[in-house]
């Protein structure tokens, strides 16, 4: 009988204002489910993914976290989920301006955790899949952002109703 090795276990936070699709893109990379009619504001919510990462297995804890003012007084303890071992996905939507400009109180928040030495992190461009027209922030203005923010990995365009991307902002953070 062939021994199974145990999985790694990363943990990866999901973090953003209200609406810009955190909960869309955890449902949609760890059920592949999408569904439009569905808003359920989230206070915080634990998703659990079993996948592979170069091969080996692994277990993915996502914390879902709200966007709302209201729980703002939460944030930083979700940056800190797994004492700087996790991932931080910082989503935005393209196309509610807002959204974009509020990160930089996320970015702020983070270097006053953490200083120098942020755990790694990746920029969700979310609504990818809407018109280019529609979209209120630039790639330029996303690139700027993304240089100004330390240890961020990437930045990934993601759609969770077309499911563009979604894998590819998950998975780098392990």
């Amino acid at each position: 009988m062939a021994v199974r090795s145990p999985a790694e276990r990363y943990t990866l936070v999901v973090l953003g204002r209200s609406k810009v699709g955190k909960t869309a893109i955890t449902i949609r990379y760890t059920s592949n489910v999408f569904d439009a009619d569905s808003y359920d504001p989230t206070i915080e919510d634990k998703f659990l993914k079993h996948t592979n990462i170069a091969g080996a297995p692994a277990l993915l804890e996502i914390l879902d976290t709200s966007g709302d003012e209201v729980w703002r007084a939460l944030r930083r303890m979700w940056m800190k989920v797994g004492d700087g071992e996790s991932g931080l996905l910082f989503v935005f939507s393209l196309v509610d301006r807002k959204t974009f400009d509020e990160l930089e109180a996320f970015r702020e928040e983070l270097m006053d955790l953490y200083g120098d030495d942020p755990p790694p992190s990746v920029l969700v461009a979310n609504k990818a899949d809407a018109d280019r027209g529609e979209w209120s922030v630039s790639e330029d203005e996303v690139t700027l952002l993304r240089t100004r923010w330390r240890n961020c990995g990437q930045v990934v365009y993601t759609s969770a109703r077309s499911d563009r991307n979604i894998v590819e902002a998950f998975e780098p953070l392990c």
